[in-house]
Order: C-alpha cells, then structure tokens, then sequence
C-alpha cells in the first residue's frame, strides 16, 4: 500500500472517488459539472479545485497556497481508509499532544489534504476520550469564598501538586514540576504545534527551522517550492529602471505640512543625480556638489526626463566621500 496513492492493502476498500479524480488529473482531461452534478460533495470538492491538483511521484497532490509561507505546500492527498491513520498520529500519539483543532489542524495541513479536512478534525478531537476527560463540561459547579484563618506568617502554604497519576519506573506519582521520561515526548509536541497568536511554532522562532515528526521521518518532509519558482511570479512584475551613474532622477520624499492641502504639496524632490549603483536595488544620489549624498532604494527613484542626457559639470565618476549615518534616509 502506498499511502495517499490509489493502490491499498487488501483489507480497506478502493476509494472509488480518489481512483476517479486521479485519473482525471493524469489524462489532463476535467470533466463537465453536468456530468458529476449528480456525484457525492467529495467527488464536487475536488473538481472545484482542479487547477490545484497535480502527480508528483504517481501520487495525488494539491498545491496550498498559504497565508503565512512564503512558498506553496504541495500536500498528498489522502484516501478515506488513511485519514484515520494520520489524525492518530499527529494527534493522540505522544508526539501529537492532543491539542486543540487549531494546532492538529495545522499540522495535518503540513502535510495532507482531504475533502471536508476541518470537519473530521474537529469531530476527531471532540471524540477524543482524554481530550474530553481533561476539559470537562463547558459549565462546572462553583462554591463560595470563605476564609482560612492563621496565626502567623507561613502557617499555612498552599501548593499545587498533581496526582495520583500513574506510578513511573522511577517509583513517582505525584507531579509539581517534571514528569519522569515523558517530558521529552511533552516538549517536541509544544515545540511543533504553532501557536495561535505567533502563527508560528516555537521551533521555528527558536532555531530557523521546524522540527521533524515521527511523520516526517515515516512519509518524508512536505514539498515547497524553490526560491526560484517563488520570485518568478513577483519579478514578472518588476518595473526596475536601467539606472547608470550621472542619470537625472527624482526621489519620492512625501511630506505633509499642517494646515496645507496634500494636493498643493509635492511629493517629489530633485532632479538628483546619481552618483554609484551600490547593488541592484540601492543608489548612492546627490543634488548638489555641496549637499550630502544619499543612500536610496531605486524603488524611491523615478527617471528625470526633460533634463540633458549629460550628466552636471561637476559629476565625476568616482567613489565620494565615507558616507555617515546623518546622510542615509531609512524607509520607514
């Protein structure tokens, strides 16, 4: 059985609805919504995003694009018989930490996808006996405050201890601060989950890099894009000016004085003159021969065109003066 694939083992039933969506995708051919208006939500929820679905290695996979990566997930796209599978692990096994929706639903959509995922994640979690039994009714039973009389200082010291849990190898069975062997398994489940506020994971924050789960050594890191198929699209747009040293530009350097229209003021200074290209995205411009130089993206700078294709009498082409601090504008 080849998890995500359409291939199983003999004891879990084809998903007939998986085999026929694959299939589509590896002819190139999508059928007509009246010829599967008549078929289960499944079958329309991957028909309506077909433009994400594709083959990577034989299996099925859908391209995520996420609000907080930089670059798509493409994630395998599970058959019905293995959902089961994946939500014990990534969320009642030691590893899993039986968290919340939020954070069992992050980690499932790391790696998989389904039809109806968030539903079945949160009916998964509500099920879960030791989720239950730790949280409780929504509503409990409250008794009055009353007062503990004492003496003298220190008489009475309350401390919180939990307890009686199961006896470890170590003969423990009361817990204040650390909880034998386990705890290891403890901290890799918070260190993977993303935190609700950061959208990211303490591990991410800490060290660059996520952790890598039983999952991830089982069935292999989720694919991403590569740096370079990720800035394809955004410099598909760029507009970037072919700026050289002695060009005329103006620098957007809006201002706003009180008690004037922002329509009567400008919003642009010069015509500067460049003095060095530092790199790609940031010039070294000047006004005057007697005014100090800038340090500016070429994002700020736009072309002057009624000035002479000559650059100023007193332009040299050579590396000014040691910049200071003073004279570099930072972007707010």
């Amino acid at each position: 059985m080849v998890l995500g694939g359409i291939e199983e083992e003999p004891d879990h039933p084809k998903d007939s609805d998986l085999k026929l969506i694959q299939n589509w995708v590896k002819n190139g051919v999508r059928t007509t919504w009246q010829e599967i208006s008549r078929n289960g939500t499944t079958i329309k929820g991957y028909w309506a995003q077909w433009n994400s679905l594709c083959l990577r290695d034989g299996l099925l996979h859908r391209k995520w694009e996420s609000p907080y990566r930089v670059s798509a997930v493409y994630q395998l796209v599970l058959p019905k018989a293995r959902i089961h599978q994946v939500l014990e692990e990534l969320h009642s096994s030691p590893s899993g930490g039986h968290f919340g929706v939020t954070r069992t639903l992050a980690r499932v959509r790391d790696r998989f996808y389904w039809v109806n995922c968030r539903r079945d994640v949160e009916e998964w979690c509500k099920k879960c006996d030791l989720c239950s039994a730790k949280k409780g009714p929504k509503t409990r039973t409250r008794g009055k405050m009353v007062h503990y009389l004492s003496g003298a200082p220190f008489e009475r010291v309350a401390v919180d201890i939990l307890g009686p849990l199961p006896i470890t190898d170590r003969g423990n069975r009361y817990l204040m601060v650390d909880w034998d062997k386990l705890t290891p398994l403890f901290l890799l489940s918070y260190r993977s989950s993303q935190h609700k506020s950061t959208t990211y994971t303490p591990s991410m924050l800490t060290s660059g890099r996520e952790m890598k789960l039983p999952t991830h050594l089982t069935l292999g890191r989720p694919l991403e894009e590569t740096e370079d198929e990720t800035a394809q699209p955004l410099n598909t747009t760029s507009t970037e000016a072919a700026f050289k040293p002695g060009d005329a530009v103006w620098l957007y350097a809006p201002k706003r004085t009180k008690g004037k229209s922002p329509k009567l003021q400008s919003n642009w200074e010069g015509p500067y003159t460049i003095i060095k290209k530092i790199n790609d995205l940031v010039c070294r411009i000047q006004l005057s021969p007697r005014s100090k130089p800038k340090v500016v993206h070429l994002e700020r700078l736009t072309v002057e065109v009624h000035r002479s294709t000559h650059p100023p009498k007193w332009f040299v082409v050579e590396d000014p003066p040691p910049m200071t601090e003073d004279s570099v504008i930072r972007d707010e």
